[in-house]
This record gives C-alpha cells, structure tokens and sequence, in this order.
C-alpha cells in the first residue's frame, strides 16, 4: 500500500487530503496470477481450440482495462496498456479471420489464426517477463518457459 497526497488546504489552518493505493508490486503479481491461467499465453499453437482463444482474449482485455484504469503507477499502467493493445489487435485479427471463414472465401484459416496468435504472444510476453523480472514475481513453470525478456 501507499499513500498518495490529494490536495493541501491553508485556508484557516493546515490541511492534506490523501488516499491510500495499492503498490505496483501487488497489482503486477494480481495482474501475473490471472494470466498464468491463460493458455493462450503459452500453450502450444497446434493445440488451441480458437473458439475459446476469444474467449479468453476477451476475458484478458476486460481485466487489463480494469487493472490499467486504476491505481497503478505511470510506468505499470503503460505496459499494461500495451499488453492490451495487443490483444485488442489481436482479437480484432481473429474476428476477421472468423469473419472469412463463415463466408467461405478462405476455407479452414487456422494456419493464419496461429500466427495471429503468434505475433501477439511476441508482444506480450516479453512484457510479461520484464514486468515479472522488475517486481520479482514468481511466475507458473508453465508461463514462465515462454516468457523472453525484450532484446531492447
């Protein structure tokens, strides 16, 4: 927890307005549990079901834009945001992807839906791994073994 200074008052005396806060440390680590349960993360490409990968993109974005719109310091809420920058492109990929699909222009398109997937786990994880490096959160052996810090 911390505190954050709301507002001084001076008029007839002294006064602070404050409000306690989590740390970042705690809303990483709350942020790294939900998604340690997310196969998308990182089970392998050939075994996703795409109808659930949806499913749970969608469940990551809400919880990404909840945690990101709270109280979580500049720096944290900015990676947040951009893991959920790239979920949201991602599942805007995998809609049109669908979309084609029901039509029948494309026939079977899971080849391009895995390398949505793909390219979007190439964005997140290595977010992952620096927010996990930076709070010294322990992560699932199952996340952790795909998680690459950025070569940046």
């Amino acid at each position: 927890m911390g505190i954050r200074i709301t507002g001084v008052s001076v008029p007839w005396g002294f006064g602070v307005s404050w409000e306690y806060r989590e740390s970042d440390a705690t809303i990483a680590r709350r942020v790294l549990t939900f998604l340690e349960g997310r196969r998308i993360l990182y089970e392998p490409l050939n075994a996703q079901i795409f109808y659930y990968v949806g499913e749970s993109a969608t469940q990551i974005r809400d919880m990404l834009t909840q945690e990101s719109s709270g109280s979580a310091g500049e720096q944290l809420t900015s990676l947040l945001k951009e893991i959920r920058r790239a979920v949201i492109e991602f599942k805007t990929k995998l809609e049109r992807i669908e979309q084609s699909e029901r039509s029948g222009v494309g026939g079977d398109l899971r080849e391009e839906k895995a390398l949505a997937l793909g390219e979007m786990r190439g964005r997140v994880n290595p977010i992952l791994a620096l927010i996990a490096a930076k709070y010294e959160i322990e992560v699932e052996p199952e996340l952790a073994a795909v998680l690459q810090p950025s070569s940046e």
